[in-house]
């Protein structure tokens, strides 16, 4: 409890930081909430397709360790809960500890091991998606971005940078087996979590040897963060100091949807805010976090809309069980 009001705390101060320095101003999401009601609608529709595709690439990497078909719709629901569960518990991944203790019911040949590494092979696959983004829209924009300014030169060569680390990533999880074996033998040897690590290092190489399921995946992340990136351009660009094109937002945006998984606070709260209000100043535009408190609190409504499926499940969680997940 002493971490999650620690957590909560320093959420609150950089929001207090933010509304002092004149960064942060709710006045233009009263605005946004009173007056563009036809696209918040909008969002909520390419938000529920984007969870439905979520759950379809979740549902294809347990299908990999799962002999019968597994339910799309009990799929669906875990995800949707494990929403809810992102925007009241610090950070954006700990829906997906939560979801772990849903997916057990499924099948019976899905060990522990294998539903955690689903859950952390999905969230890297997301990740690579984002990451691929940038890289693309970093390089095609070249030339024309880093003439800006020499803050936009070191953003995009960051995203190269984490572009070259991806895509290094997704040759690891095509190791031969002798390559496996040379990694797995002194990882296994590490003092108390060196069976555990080896064992999901195992069921994500797994995972990884089915070609065809891992780009099926990516390309479901690929899909999944354009319609988001989109989105987040559709909702900020009436409110933006100054024009932003749609291939500039696939540069920065990607890189603020990262580091909102850093479990400080619910959804990003204060850390987002904070980190696109420097990415948004950038490109010269100003109150960065109000434009990004838009998108969050959209958010925030459809990933509590969650609670409808939680509390029709009647599976509950005991105060120890959230306290882990808070915890990660």
């Amino acid at each position: 409890m002493l971490k999650v009001i620690l957590k909560f705390s320093c959420s609150l101060c950089i929001i207090i930081w933010l509304l002092k320095s004149g960064e942060l101003d709710f006045s233009l999401s009263r605005l946004f909430l009173k007056d563009y009601k036809s696209t918040i609608a909008i969002f909520i529709f390419s938000y529920l397709i984007t969870t439905l595709l979520i759950s379809l690439r979740w549902k294809i990497l347990l299908q990999s360790g799962e002999q019968k078909n597994l339910s799309f719709k009990s799929i669906f629901k875990i995800s949707w809960i494990g929403l809810f569960f992102n925007s009241v518990l610090p950070g954006a991944v700990t829906g997906d500890l939560i979801k772990l203790a849903y997916v057990k019911d499924l099948g019976k040949n899905i060990t522990k091991t294998f539903m955690l590494s689903t859950v952390f092979i999905d969230r890297i696959i997301g990740l690579l998606g984002l990451l691929c983004l940038s890289g693309v829209f970093s390089l095609y924009n070249y030339t024309e971005i880093v003439s800006i300014s020499p803050s936009l030169k070191s953003l995009v060569h960051l995203n190269f940078l984490l572009f070259i680390s991806a895509i290094i990533f997704i040759l690891t999880l095509f190791l031969s087996k002798n390559w496996q074996k040379v990694i797995l033998y002194p990882v296994g040897s590490i003092p108390i979590l060196g069976k555990k690590i080896k064992g999901l290092l195992e069921e994500v190489w797994l995972i990884g040897n089915r070609k065809d399921i891992f780009f099926k995946c990516l390309f479901i992340s690929i899909i999944v963060q354009v319609i988001s990136v989109c989105l987040f351009w559709k909702i900020i660009t009436p409110f933006t100091s100054v024009p932003l094109s749609i291939g500039h937002a696939f540069i920065f945006i990607p890189l603020g949807f990262i580091a909102m998984a850093i479990p400080i606070a619910p959804s990003g709260l204060g850390v987002g805010h904070a980190i696109f209000g420097t990415l948004f100043s950038f490109f010269g535009i100003q109150k960065g976090a109000s434009l990004f408190n838009l998108y969050f609190l959209c958010v925030v409504f459809c990933n509590l809309t969650g609670c409808i499926p939680y509390i029709l499940a009647g599976k509950k969680y005991s105060e120890q069980q959230l306290e882990q997940a808070s915890a990660v």
